[in-house]
């Protein structure tokens, strides 16, 4: 047997019935992969959705958004709804075309009263492998619904940040030279919510995923339940588990647990990162995840895909999966200014995620004792969902050890310490007595950075004031360009022949003003 058949055949064998979760009146679901796993051979991977469907296996349809939308979402988290991600780029790998997504990622923003993000505005791009906006893949009704997910979800965490959709000729290397597309466009984030089993895949690794410093390259755990995936594996990347997401009666007012059917596992093939030095014994290889996020069937999040792209009848569906909890992370990183973050950053914050300590995605499989951290929520790290959750308000400080290179400054509430950032700088002082930081809210400075010379971003940081931050990098290189203006379409869109990606030391600056400004808002009980 093919080794995805062996891989995925547990999970292709029948639909999976809910027995919990949202209360649904018109019946019960099931659910399934978007993309079917047992059509892939060899290398190939496929994508991570699932999508419920109705007991006949049809993908059931909704009138109206049923499940998690951005209001959800951003409360589950506490995204905070002034960021860094304003102008910056999150590509979405993909396979095959989606061609209608523009105009679904058009209805799903105006649903949910998001600024409108179009090729027109500068906002959104859609490019084919080799980088051109045209001449793209065989349309795909499995892989549209993965890519309708994949836009809304960056549209639901980070409604500012630009989005570039890469889509691939083929589920094998096409996909990975779709990444390097990214890169070379000016991704500033890149999410990759595919896998499949790990098949002689280190020199695809080098060739395809090392060397992207400063440059946030997210992947999907899987959705298998136990068991390794790649490019998840792999070390170059952030591997994002998922988990089964509710509201309680906490103070955080939600709940986690470990989603059944994430995958983790200790990798066959890479070697154990330095930064994963002090996991527990058990694993001398490569472990994932190391972090997660919402991915659940049982509470799904809404995703709108036209019948042109999904098939017969489809409109408002649900899905979840790690293709979910992937371009949450990627986004989420961005709108925080944590994208230049190697995945050290995490491993050296751990207090800064929601640790998830119970639920197992063992399923029929074994699991040992010895191990069994590899697939059960534990205290500390596991494997399904790695160290937790985001927990923006604290990644928003900027960080311990690894963190956003902050620096000294001054700002805080109550005239507390406030952690500043990667470069052990701290921050005093406070909202209430202490000094304000430049670029704070009512200074009314200003803070200018820069590569070479080239104007990036111009947008207003002092609410009080009027002043401006600006922050360039190399005039006249790649991005997006078309035009648009960052006051209509909600993102900071450049006329064409602009630069658009933030040059490193850019990122850096915009990061600090950010660091200082949230950490002076934040009240520390």
């Amino acid at each position: 047997m093919n080794s995805n058949r062996h891989w995925f055949a547990a999970l292709a064998v029948a639909p999976i019935v809910f027995a919990a979760g949202l209360a649904h009146a018109d019946g019960p679901r099931t659910h399934r992969p978007m993309c079917d796993p047992l059509k892939t051979t060899g290398k190939q991977k496929h994508c991570l959705a699932q999508v419920n469907t109705n007991p006949d296996g049809s993908i059931h349809v909704n009138a109206a958004p049923q499940g998690y939308g951005p209001p959800d979402l951003v409360s589950a988290y506490s995204i905070p709804a002034n960021g860094l991600g304003d102008g910056q780029i999150v590509a979405l790998v993909d396979a095959m075309d989606s061609p209608d997504v523009e105009s679904d990622l058009g209805m799903y923003r105006s649903t949910y009263n998001l600024p409108a993000c179009t090729t027109a505005n500068g906002c959104f791009m859609k490019l084919n492998q080799d980088g051109v906006a045209g001449s793209y893949p065989t349309a795909d009704t499995d892989w549209a619904g993965e890519i309708a997910l994949d836009v809304e979800m960056v549209s639901a965490i980070c409604p500012k940040c630009r989005i570039m959709l890469v889509e691939a000729n083929d589920q094998d290397t096409g996909l990975y030279t779709s990444l390097l597309t990214a890169v070379s466009k000016g991704a500033n984030a890149i999410s990759n919510s595919y896998g499949g089993p790990e098949s002689d895949d280190t020199s695809d690794d080098t060739q395809y995923f090392a060397g992207h410093t400063g440059i946030l390259i997210t992947a999907s755990a899987g959705d298998g339940g136990y068991g390794a995936s790649y490019p998840a594996t792999s070390p170059n990347v952030l591997a994002i588990g998922g988990t089964s997401l509710v509201k309680d009666s906490s103070a955080r007012g939600w709940a986690e647990t470990v989603w059944i059917d994430t995958g983790s596992g200790c990798s066959a093939e890479f070697a154990r990162p330095a930064w994963q030095s002090a996991l527990p014994a058990g694993c001398a290889h490569r472990m994932e995840a190391d972090i997660s996020a919402s991915a659940d069937n049982e509470q799904p999040v809404a995703v709108y895909c036209s019948d042109t792209d999904c098939g017969s009848g489809s409109g408002w569906i649900e899905v979840g999966g790690t293709s979910e909890s992937s371009p949450i992370v990627a986004s989420m990183f961005t709108h925080l200014g944590l994208n230049t973050q190697p995945s050290s950053y995490v491993y050296a914050n751990t207090d800064k995620f929601y640790d998830v300590t119970s639920g197992t995605n063992a399923g029929t499989k074994t699991c040992s004792t010895k191990n069994a951290y590899f697939c059960n929520g534990e205290t500390g790290y596991d494997g399904p969902t790695g160290w937790g959750t985001p927990n923006a308000p604290e990644l928003a400080t900027g960080g311990q050890s690894g963190g956003i290179d902050a620096g000294p400054g001054t700002g805080g509430d109550d005239g507390g310490t406030v952690t500043g950032g990667g470069e052990g700088g701290t921050t005093t002082g406070g909202d209430d007595g202490g000094t304000a930081p430049t670029g704070n809210e009512d200074s009314g400075s200003s803070f200018t950075g820069g590569e070479d010379a080239g104007t990036g971003l111009t947008g207003t940081t002092n609410e009080d004031s009027g002043a401006t931050t600006t922050v360039a990098a190399d005039a006249g290189g790649n991005g997006f360009g078309g035009g648009g203006s960052g006051a209509s379409s909600g993102c900071s869109c450049n006329a064409p022949g602009t630069q658009s990606p933030l040059g490193e030391t850019g990122v850096s600056m915009l990061a600090l003003g950010a660091v200082v400004f949230l950490a002076s808002r934040r009240r520390r009980g």
